[in-house]
């Protein structure tokens, strides 16, 4: 309270109230941007999951094939494909999850595995999948196609899409062997 002469007045300045009110519009903003910063994390988190758990997914179901089959049935070419079974190729829908702008095949999902062209090469310079290396025991690392004589495969599952915070990849690795 402030006196003034005789009279006492109660209540703000305007100057008090214009600094109250400030303080509270920067606490508001503050809060309101937090809430929408955690509610794009957490779309973005569940975009990945479901993108990691589709690649996870898709890797089980190679290990499920017939070895010799995983190849020709996953790989890019229609040509090879066995006579029986599902051979789907290597792109893959996810239900979800938006195609990226510009992508060619119209997919979410790749399968991918070490060529040049349509061939699965052992001189393929790939790191993340271990390579060059030898794909059917032989003890050479050639550059000739093993497309029938693979012992063991390297396989690389990826999931890129657009989602509500932009274009997003998620990647698995993994090398299949022949029991």
């Amino acid at each position: 309270m402030k006196r003034h002469g005789n009279v006492q007045r109660a209540g703000f300045t305007v100057l008090e109230l214009m600094i109250s009110a400030t303080v509270f519009l920067l606490v508001a903003g503050a809060v309101t941007t937090s809430v929408v910063v955690s509610s794009a994390l957490n779309t973005t988190a569940r975009e990945t999951a479901q993108a990691t758990r589709a690649a996870e997914s898709l890797l089980e179901e190679l290990k499920g094939i017939e070895f010799a089959e995983v190849f020709a049935r996953y790989n890019e070419s229609a040509a090879d494909d066995p006579a029986l079974g599902p051979s789907p190729g290597a792109g893959f829908a996810v239900a979800g999850l938006g195609v990226q702008a510009g992508d060619a095949d119209g997919f979410v999902g790749r399968v991918e595995f070490p060529m040049v062209g349509a061939e699965l090469r052992e001189d393929v310079d790939d790191v993340e999948l271990g390579l060059p290396r030898d794909l059917n025991g032989d003890g050479v690392v050639d550059a000739l196609d093993h497309a029938a004589d693979y012992r063991i495969l390297p396989v690389r599952v990826v999931v890129a899409w657009t989602g509500k915070n932009g274009a997003r990849t998620v990647g698995l690795v993994t090398v299949l062997v022949d029991l």
